[in-house]
């Protein structure tokens, strides 16, 4: 039963959060230009850049809990070693080049190395993967929590109070909003690791319980937890990695800022999994999408519970936000502006956030599975990109010109095609048939670059 200080606390938080969102678009000599609007003026700092880019990472956190509910410790070797190994990697040996070689995003990138066509064709792939319909869904289903309302209402509401968070202040306006979001996502895990503990026992009786079922756990789902290791590899395609790495103030930035996120990352997935345990192993006869919330009931009372609440909409918005604003850019920048050969303005950013929110609200309401919308979008669109954005970024090794189009394209064909006779047609084919479509595609994607990578020194 949430309380009238739980409901305060709520809408003070919108309040807070919209206030922090329009800041930035109160001040004098703002500019529409498209450095300045997507990519803050290229100033964040560093502990700005670390607030987003920890605050953006945890869109699906229902499907976080939905997962420990089902796999319990081995999630933590799913959704967490798997993307702090990826991230050191990124932050070792691409964070720096983004930033130093003036890349405005991830097309920008491919056009100044493969030309202007393979960037649209790159735009398109990430729009898939960015439009984001999967928090707009999960922000719509936490909203029902305390509104009488319908799921499509919901998802309206929250779409629109997040449109309109971004839509005047661009990046400088996210920035504000996650840092806010940052700190309530922490505190209100925090609360919830802390009454737990009280009501239930320290983390080390929670072991214990759970102990005998760890070793057998890892060994019957190695083979998924391989899968999440390959599934990671998306990150290096992350526009919102991409775009925190080109808006920072400097290379070193870029890099640092990514090492010291992979520590806030560890420490939030713990409060996750730790709060998560204690729920399926104390609680009975709970569903799996309401491992936190019922963990909330059961041992926080107000104001605690109205904090969690506040933990779990800033967890959900703040990546709404965010990728709004990056598929927005992708649409005005990367697609627009090149088809048209026309110089973006402010009006261009507000029709591309307005259509981009119209997409994510449709997909939305026709598709209510987050975990669905996630992992086919990325199952179709990462082998595709993944090792011609990492050649985009390097100084010496190129493909052939007239095999870029079958790097990009033949990949996602392949996994497509294997999602559809999998699931609607009887037709088998040995071996390809037992591995995940993702797979299938990386596989092919990898032979097409080593048949046509060619050594060839181009001005970055």
């Amino acid at each position: 039963m949430i309380s009238t200080i739980d409901y305060i606390l709520i809408f003070g938080y919108f309040g807070l959060v919209l206030i922090a969102g329009l800041l930035p678009s109160l001040r004098k000599n703002t500019s529409s230009s498209f450095v300045d609007f997507f990519l803050a003026g290229r100033k964040v700092t560093l502990p700005f850049f670390v607030m987003s880019l920890v605050a953006t990472w945890y869109g699906s956190i229902v499907g976080v809990g939905e997962f420990i509910y089902t796999y319990g410790i081995v999630t933590w070797f799913c959704f967490g070693v798997p993307y702090y190994l990826i991230a050191l990697l990124f932050s070792l040996f691409v964070a720096k080049k983004i930033r130093s070689g003036n890349f405005l995003s991830i097309p920008s990138a491919v056009e100044k190395k493969f030309g202007k066509n393979h960037s649209i064709i790159v735009a398109i792939l990430l729009l898939i993967i960015t439009i984001p319909a999967p928090y707009a869904l999960t922000l719509g289903v936490v909203l029902q929590m305390f509104l009488p309302l319908p799921l499509w209402a919901t998802i309206i509401i929250g779409t629109i109070v997040s449109l309109v968070i971004v839509a005047k202040g661009g990046l400088k306006s996210d920035l504000y909003a996650n840092a806010l979001q940052f700190v309530l996502m922490f505190f209100g895990f925090g609360v919830l690791l802390y009454f737990s503990w009280n009501t239930f026992g320290s983390p080390i009786q929670l072991f214990e319980k759970i102990l005998p079922t760890v070793q057998n756990s890892l060994k019957t789902h190695i083979w998924i937890i391989i899968s999440w290791f390959i599934i990671a590899l998306q990150t290096f395609v992350d526009p919102s990695f991409h775009q925190r790495c080109s808006a920072a103030e400097s290379p070193k930035i870029a890099r640092n800022g990514i090492l010291i996120s992979i520590v806030f990352w560890f420490l939030f997935d713990s409060l996750t999994l730790l709060t998560g345990l204690y729920s399926i192993s104390f609680i009975p006869n709970i569903q799996p999408l309401e491992v936190y919330t019922v963990l909330a009931k059961t041992v926080l009372g107000s104001p605690w519970s109205g904090f969690f609440i506040l933990s779990i909409l800033s967890i959900v918005m703040s990546t709404l936000e965010s990728y709004l604003l990056i598929s927005s850019s992708i649409v005005s920048f990367d697609i627009l502006e090149k088809l048209q050969s026309k110089k973006h303005s402010q009006r261009s950013h507000i029709i591309s956030l307005l259509l981009i929110a119209s997409i994510a609200i449709t997909v939305a309401i026709a598709i209510p599975s987050i975990t669905t919308i996630i992992y086919t979008a990325a199952s179709i669109v990462v082998p595709g990109l993944l090792f011609l954005v990492l050649l985009s970024l390097h100084p010496t090794f190129s493909l052939r010109n007239n095999s870029v189009y079958y790097c990009l394209l033949l990949p996602p064909l392949f996994v497509v095609s294997s999602i559809f006779l999998s699931n609607y047609t009887s037709f088998r084919i040995p071996i390809i048939h037992d591995i995940e479509p993702m797979i299938v595609g990386m596989i092919v994607s990898f032979c097409l670059v080593i048949i046509n990578i060619e050594k060839k020194a181009v001005n970055l």
